[in-house]
């Protein structure tokens, strides 16, 4: 196990380094899969309880109380666009904890042209990352891993990558507190739609979750685009300078999330991204653009989650999620 864990430590920085320069391959990748992550502002890496949605969000944050258990979630995105995700997860006797699944986006059907403007016929265009997780547990610390095939197509030209995601996470025995990292879409991508220079989304996140004693509150604190210097343009009507300026664009790299607690089976969640709101505001107003809401009703059996994101004063985005407990349903793990 070191062995593999110092040849993963001497592995990041060629792999961080591989990412940087060219424009990005894949940008759905930034989109969040699920209700869960959408209503909490669009990015997480810890979170105060189990769910299977997780997996897409940090791959330590699985655990063998998700032993099979799945989860689907729908959402009529943007400009028409369908997004769907489903999860699976199964903890094996050897290896733990393992989850697999896939998130789609489709773009529709479009009428394709030759040069001299005849019609050729109907194409769509899609893109897919199937991701496959697990996770270890030392003590209070989990360290986990997913490895993404993912692809795109528009007509019959595609396009495809294979990336790895790296997890960490520390859960403190007594309080509800949990700290963690996540290295997100490190790899290479295999072919692609042109001969631009591209790279993957590569992101380094770190957040914190919390949940103060003797309230019905949890808190979550998310700081993302480490080494992104790109995330500041003011607009000339801003007019913002000095520690204005300043902290504008420190709160572009935070997303904050909070949940309020109605029992085990019911919460309901807020979230605020303050990159969404600045860069998708109109100049009539935000219209509440980076604010996202959601709630989460789970029983033995199934579990019903909403979310809902807002990019700009025109539309936002539903996700509806349903889960499957099937331990509840037919099945108990052996002991």
């Amino acid at each position: 196990m070191k062995h593999k864990l110092l040849f993963v430590i001497f592995l990041l920085p060629g792999l961080i380094f591989a990412q940087s320069g060219g424009n990005e391959a894949f940008p759905f990748l930034r989109i969040a899969p699920s209700s869960y992550e959408a209503s909490l502002g669009g990015n997480l890496v810890t979170a105060g309880r189990s769910d299977i949605d997780l997996m897409w969000a940090n791959p330590a944050l699985l655990d063998d109380s998700l032993h099979n258990q799945a989860s689907v979630s729908l959402t009529n995105f943007l400009a028409d666009i369908s997004m769907s995700t489903f999860a699976y997860a199964y903890d094996f006797e050897k290896i733990g904890i393992v989850s697999v699944g896939f998130h789609t986006l489709n773009y529709g059907e479009f009428q394709g042209y030759d040069a001299g403007g005849t019609e050729e016929g109907v194409f769509d265009a899609r893109d897919l990352v199937f991701q496959v997780s697990n996770v270890q547990q030392a003590g209070n610390f989990k360290l986990g891993v997913s490895l993404k095939y993912i692809s795109g197509r528009i007509a019959t030209i595609q396009s495809q990558a294979i990336a790895v995601d790296l997890g960490g996470l520390f859960v403190h025995p007594e309080k509800e507190f949990t700290i963690g990292m996540a290295f997100k879409n490190m790899g290479i991508i295999l072919d692609q739609f042109s001969d631009a220079s591209q790279s993957l989304p590569f992101d380094i996140e770190a957040g914190t979750t919390f949940k103060p004693r003797y309230m019905p509150f949890r808190f979550t604190i998310t700081v993302d685009n480490f080494f992104d210097d790109q995330l500041y343009y003011q607009l000339p009507e801003d007019e913002l300078s000095g520690m204005n300026e300043y902290m504008d664009y420190a709160l572009r790299h935070l997303t904050l999330g909070t949940e309020l607690i109605l029992g085990k089976s019911v919460t309901v969640r807020g979230g605020y991204n303050h990159l969404l709101r600045r860069e998708l505001k109109h100049q009539s107003g935000s219209g509440g653009a980076g604010f996202s809401f959601g709630f989460d009703l789970s029983l033995k059996r199934f579990g019903l989650n909403y979310g809902f994101q807002k990019f700009h004063f025109a539309d936002g985005v539903h996700y509806f999620g349903l889960k499957a407990n099937f331990n509840q349903m037919f099945f108990k793990k052996n002991s």
